[in-house]
């Protein structure tokens, strides 16, 4: 059974990541996606770990070893977070570009680049992220 503590908390430091609230079905969407967005073990637990935040980004792992630079070793301007390594590190904005113009050509719509269809496959919205 899911700690709901532990589920709030973990919603609480998206929602500061990301700037923006999360609602409870974007929320219940998010977790419900980890189990079906891919057959492959690996890809699924890629995915776990990324909403369940167990990557441990340079930003933290600096606050345990203090040799250990936080900076981003691909832009060197900030903190390596999780979310700047996710999503808003310059250096992966042409990435992220060109994933978001591949996914609007092969579902036939109009995607804007945002981190919540980047990072989790939701959009807060209702729009189908698929070809079916």
């Amino acid at each position: 059974m899911l700690d709901l503590r532990r589920m709030d908390k973990l919603k609480a430091a998206w929602e500061e990541d990301l700037g923006s609230s999360l609602s409870e079905d974007t929320w219940s969407s998010i977790l419900k996606l980890v189990n079906s967005t891919s057959l492959c073990a690996r890809h699924y637990l890629i995915q776990f770990k990324v909403v369940h935040r167990a990557h441990i980004s340079k930003a933290k792992l600096s606050t345990f070893y203090p040799e250990v630079s936080p900076f981003c070793v691909k832009c060197k301007i900030s903190e390596a977070s999780l979310i700047h390594m996710y999503w808003s590190c310059p250096s992966l904005n042409k990435f992220w570009l060109e994933v978001f113009h591949t996914l609007s050509q092969v579902l036939n719509i109009k995607l804007e680049p945002k981190p919540l269809i980047a990072l989790f496959g939701v959009t807060g919205e209702e729009v189908r992220l698929n070809c079916r």
